[in-house]
């Protein structure tokens, strides 16, 4: 029985719908649908690595192109040691604190007290770090050379340069998924196996499998750990980007005599593109940890492998068929020099969203009983995302009233532009919010008169979050594409040749490549607007899901710790949204100064270089006056880091430990019902303010992208602080997200010690 639990079982002795007959399943269809996600995810990764062997194999231009792209990546390399070597300790402290805690509560003789669990946790911490860290680098490297080929592919054609920019991204979106579902299934798989539970009786191994699966919180932990402090370094490193357009007085923020350009472009690389993957990983580890902690909950409360057959393999089976549907929509993104490139990014989504929803029926129907409803809650998943994921066009297109809006303002001055900024941003959050809200609770109602009790309930909620996260490798793809595509035309343009006895700048590749670098630009803003409220929705959505399974991980009853109405856990929640603001506060607080040091760094090196700024010509990109820049924003993105890592890992045990502390002796459970609510409370403030903040950029840097193709003139300056805001506001609405995310998976990690 346990092995049809938590390998994928059949769904034999299930009752199907009497208009609907299904054939009889063979004996040894339990390790069917394990086989199928294991070989699903194995053809993933083996896809995204035949992509990244193709994008690298491509023409990468004119020397003076290679010698920029060569230039970036031993920049990058130098941010990025010091940043691993950050991860590396905090991964150690983490293992540390483990071992210690479980040694401490075993020679207490607390149950809890497990050194065997404590050395499957250590185990969990460092392949989780380590994974974040070998995805990073992997979209580093992949961003790098197709940032360079797409500006040497536009030479040629709009479609070829689309291509690269676009499979680049699916090969390090595809990568991070399938490492997600590898890791989790692998470390599972031998936790079980390991102490038998494939050998033993139903009931041993039942207890075994739910122990398994409380050991996968430390992967996760050690996925957090490791995106919290690449977010926050990465995120500052690119408000360097404020200092590049500090310059713009002098020199355009692309011109090669800016010294701030070259740490421009990095910061894009270390705090856009890796930032998202991170950030994906993180999210798509905490799904598949809380689809089995669910699945094992179900298993160990049920006299039958029916529920957990349900909780675990259909969510998990339509996530797997989701990376199929992703890998032919990145194929099928295809222009002409004549199309929209926008299209065909459309073009792709509305292929995945199709091939997914083909999925979710064939999985509804193979596993679940009165397979209509679950589809219809994945079908509803899926529309929800997609359609609030669009939403965002209406805030960065010219032709929609927020950014004319803005336009306008800016005539008025700094002030009343970012004002309508700041307003388009916090009017964002309404329409999201309450799209979703409405699909959930329809997908909750579809399991309301559920068979399965409490446990089945979820399950058409878990199906549909597992639907909406389906499409989540393509939506990281185009939100990549942006990067690349801005990078190229950067590139295109430091790669220019001055011409003899002018100060004119001429593009080596010419006017049409150009026309087709900045077409492709248009379009990655636009795709990197919606992957990114697309990216905001799901992270925050996961986030719940693991704060509801919060109390059934710890034994209570979710329902019943609600009407107990303590004013503790309605304090814990406040106490939850309070510390959301403030960390939000701190990311923007430490961007600000980042910003501001690379900004004295612009004016040193204007000032030692003259009003021209660095050569246009023969200029690496590490020579002193881009050196400059980017040791300053390498410092400022790693000064206080570890602080900052800390301040998002501790409060959350702290007040557990508290909790458990003041009132264990009073009521048991409180501990666990405080920590639900400070994670619950946590998971929607970090989703509502990552929409507002992710609005109001979005807006702010469509109007400041308008006044740069028009040039100086009217609401110049308003547009240049509005870009300024937006960069910094960049930084602390992911810098949310990623907290609520981390809380609820440490909350993951704590709950089992307060039960």
């Amino acid at each position: 029985m346990p092995c049809r639990v938590f390998l994928g079982a059949t769904c034999r002795g299930r009752s199907a719908p009497a208009r609907v007959q299904r054939p009889e399943t063979p004996e040894n269809a339990h390790v069917t649908e394990f086989v199928l996600v294991l070989g699903i995810h194995i053809a993933a990764l083996a896809f995204a690595v035949a992509l990244g062997r193709w994008v690298v194999t491509r023409d990468a231009g004119p020397a003076e192109l290679q010698r920029l792209g060569r230039g970036l990546e031993r920049a990058v390399g130098l941010f990025t040691k010091r940043q691993y070597r950050l991860v590396a300790l905090v991964a150690a402290v983490l293992c540390l604190m483990s071992l210690c805690t479980h040694a401490g509560l075993a020679l207490m003789g607390d149950p809890h007290g497990s050194l065997k669990r404590a050395l499957w946790t250590t185990v969990g911490v460092l392949l989780g770090a380590g994974s974040t860290v070998g995805i990073a680098q992997i979209c580093i490297s992949l961003g790098l050379s197709a940032g360079v080929r797409t500006a040497a592919a536009a030479g040629a054609s709009l479609d070829r340069a689309l291509s690269i920019a676009v499979r680049a991204g699916g090969a390090s979106a595809l990568v991070a998924e399938a490492l997600s579902a590898l890791g989790v299934g692998a470390m599972f798989c031998l936790i079980f196996a390991i102490h038998g539970g494939f050998a033993a009786a139903p009931g041993p191994a039942t207890g075994l499998a739910f122990e398994a699966a409380e050991s996968l919180s430390g992967y996760a932990l050690g996925a957090v750990a490791a995106a919290l402090l690449i977010q926050r370094s990465g995120s500052i490193y690119h408000t360097s980007g404020v200092g590049a357009r500090r310059a713009a007085d002098r020199q355009e923020p692309d011109d090669p005599r800016n010294p701030a350009v070259v740490s421009e472009l990095v910061g894009d690389h270390v705090g856009l593109g890796v930032v998202r993957t991170a950030d994906w990983f993180v999210c798509s580890t905490a799904a598949n940890v809380g689809a089995v902690v669910f699945g094992a909950r179900a298993l160990r409360a049920s006299d039958s492998a029916k529920q957990a057959l349900a909780l675990l393999a259909l969510p998990i089976l339509v996530r797997a068929f989701g990376v199929i549907a992703c890998s032919f929509g990145i194929m099928v993104v295809r222009t002409t020099d004549i199309q929209n490139p926008f299209s065909a990014l459309s073009r792709g989504h509305a292929t995945t969203a199709i091939v997914s929803l083909g999925g979710l029926a064939g999985a509804s129907f193979w596993l679940a009983p009165h397979w209509p409803r679950y589809f219809a809650a994945g079908a509803l998943g899926i529309a929800a995302s997609a359609v609030a994921a669009h939403l965002a066009s209406y805030r960065v297109l010219r032709r929609f009233a927020p950014v004319r809006e803005v336009l306008e303002s800016q005539r008025a001055g700094g002030a009343a532009s970012l004002t309508q900024g700041l307003a388009v941003g916090l009017q964002s959050v309404w329409p999201a919010i309450a799209l979703v809200t409405i699909a959930m609770t329809l997908v909750w109602q579809l399991g309301s008169d559920s068979d399965f009790g409490a446990s089945g309930r979820m399950l058409p909620t878990l199906t549909a979050l597992m639907a909406m996260l389906a499409s989540g490798p393509y939506m990281l793809a185009i939100g990549t594409f942006g990067l690349i595509a801005e990078n190229a035309r950067a590139l295109a343009r430091l790669s220019g040749s001055e011409s003899e006895g002018t100060n004119r700048q001429e593009d080596l590749f010419g006017a049409e490549a150009r026309r087709r670098a900045v077409r492709l630009d248009d379009a990655g803003f636009s795709a990197s607007a919606i992957a990114q409220t697309y990216l905001i929705v799901v992270g925050g959505l996961t986030a719940l899901l693991i704060a509801l399974a919060l109390p059934s991980v710890a034994g209570a009853n979710l329902e019943a710790d609600w009407r107990d109405g303590y004013p503790v856990v309605i304090w814990m929640g406040v106490l939850g949204g309070a510390f959301v603001l403030a960390y939000s506060g701190a990311a923007m607080r430490s961007a600000a100064r980042g910003a501001f040091s690379v900004s004295l760094e612009v004016e040193r090196e204007l000032e030692g270089v003259g009003r021209q700024g660095p050569s246009a010509q023969g200029q690496d990109p590490l020579t002193p006056s881009y050196r400059g820049c980017v040791e300053a924003a390498s410092t400022a993105a790693l000064r206080g880091a570890l602080p900052a890592a800390a301040l998002a890992l501790l409060p959350a045990p702290i007040l557990g430990i508290a909790l458990s502390l003041l009132y264990h002796s009073r009521d048991p459970g409180l501990a666990a019902k405080g920590l639900t609510s400070f994670v619950l409370v946590t998971s929607v403030t970090g989703l509502g303010a990552a929409l507002a903040v992710d609005g109001a950029r979005a807006t702010l840097d469509a109007a400041r992208r308008v006044h740069a193709s028009r040039g100086h003139g009217p609401g110049f300056d308003a547009s240049v602080s509005g870009g300024a805001l937006a960069d910094l506001l960049g930084n602390s609405g992911p810098a949310a997200l990623l907290l609520a995310k981390a809380t609820a998976v440490i909350g993951l990690a704590v709950v089992p010690f307060l039960a």
